[in-house]
């Protein structure tokens, strides 16, 4: 029930940024892909948008997908 209240908080306080809430019984899979970065120079953007060198993205990558 602790995690439920979690949820409700962090609704609360972002309300004015969510546009809907989705809800399941365990959890919810997305799939799809960032057209934005789906091809060089999206990719390319983004790295320098966020200031990563190339050789550093699978660093980057690692560290993104496990937070």
């Amino acid at each position: 029930m602790e995690s439920r209240n979690a949820v409700l908080k962090f609704i609360a306080n972002h309300q004015d940024q969510i546009s809907g809430v989705l809800s399941g019984f365990d959890r919810l899979v997305f799939r799809g892909t960032l057209r934005s970065i789906a091809h060089a120079a999206g990719m390319n953007q983004y790295l320098c948008s966020n200031q990563i060198l190339l050789k550093n993205f699978g660093s980057h990558a690692s560290t993104s997908a496990s937070g």
